[in-house]
């Protein structure tokens, strides 16, 4: 599983990276697309907020362990299946009411 931080931690970096670029320019038509997210050198090019991370995912993993684990016939699979799906739903609202909320 990922360090929690991770995530904050990506995102101040890539954070501090415009905003630098963006004192450094005198106006908003000086600022280039490309130069302000790779300003700072220890940048790698392909960093941004969202990125792959090599860690596995912990929550689809343990779900299909979990279901496998219940025998086929059992209504208690499909019920099981159906808050799981209702989880996935809710997160992925509230990452889009994030994203609304930040830009």
């Amino acid at each position: 599983m990922p360090p929690c931080h991770e995530h904050t931690y990506n995102q101040r970096r890539y954070m501090r990276s415009e905003l630098s670029a963006l004192w450094k320019a005198d106006s908003e038509d000086d600022i280039a697309p490309d130069t302000v997210i790779h300003t700072d050198e220890t940048f790698t090019p392909d960093l941004n907020i969202f990125q792959d991370v090599m860690h596995k995912d912990t929550l689809v993993m343990s779900f299909i362990d979990e279901v496998f684990m219940l025998k086929p016939g059992l209504s208690l699979r499909s019920t099981y299946l159906a808050q799981f799906l209702l989880l996935l739903h809710r997160k992925a609202l509230t990452l889009l009411k994030y994203i609304e909320d930040e830009t």
